[in-house]
C-alpha cells in the first residue's frame, strides 16, 4: 500500500489542516515487512498542526525539505528517526509568523538512522518567528551542528532569512 502526500500537496484546494499523532509512524521496515510506503517530499501548506510522533520512524521516503507555510504547532517526536529529512530552515522570516516553537525530540535522529545527513555547512536556520527550541530537538545530528538565529548583525548569505539586521550563528552541542 502506498500513501503519497506529495499528490495531496500538489492540489490547489487545501483539504488537510492537521496530521494526528502516530498517523504515519512506524512505516520503516520491521522484520522484513513494511506496513505502508509513504512518499512525502512536500506537505500541503494548509497544514497547521503536526501532532506528536506523526511521522516517527516514518521510513526512507520522507524527504521533506521544508515545513508547511501555515504550520502553527508541532508535537514532540514529530519527525524522529526520519532518516532522509532534508529540512534546514525552520519558522518564518516574519517575526509575527505562527510557528514559534520546535519541541523536544521533534527531529531526534538515532545515529543508526542518520544516513549521513549533514546540513549544508552543518547549519540549521531558525526564522524570526522561532522563539523557543526545546531540549534535544535536534539530538543525534552531531556536536558540530550550528543553529543560525536572526538576532544580531552578522550576515549569512546561506539563509533566506538574511535581512538588513543580519544573522548570528550560535554553536551548540547537540
Amino acid at each position: 500500500m502506498t500513501c503519497n502526500l506529495d499528490e495531496m500537496a500538489a492540489l490547489d484546494t487545501p483539504i488537510l489542516n492537521s496530521i494526528g499523532g502516530y498517523a504515519f509512524s512506524g512505516n520503516a521496515n520491521y522484520e522484513g515487512s513494511q506496513m505502508m510506503t509513504l512518499r512525502c517530499s512536500k506537505l500541503p501548506d494548509s497544514i497547521e498542526i503536526i501532532d506528536g510522533s506523526a511521522f516517527y520512524y516514518g521510513g526512507a521516503n520522507i524527504t521533506l525539505t521544508k515545513l508547511p507555510d501555515n504550520l502553527k504547532t508541532m508535537g514532540t517526536w514529530s519527525f524522529a528517526n526520519c532518516a532522509n529529512l532534508q529540512i534546514t530552515h525552520f519558522g518564518s522570516s516574519n517575526p509575527e509568523g505562527s510557528f514559534k516553537k520546535i519541541p523536544g525530540y521533534a527531529f531526534y535522529m538515532a545515529s543508526v538512522n542518520r544516513n549521513n545527513f549533514t546540513p549544508l555547512n552543518n547549519k540549521i536556520y531558525l526564522g524570526e518567528s522561532i522563539l523557543h527550541v526545546d531540549n534535544y530537538a535536534f539530538q543525534g545530528y552531531g556536536n558540530s551542528l550550528i543553529l543560525v538565529v536572526p538576532y544580531e548583525t552578522e550576515k549569512d548569505k546561506g539563509s533566506p532569512y538574511n535581512n538588513t539586521d543580519g544573522l548570528n550563528s550560535v554553536d551548540i552541542g547537540i
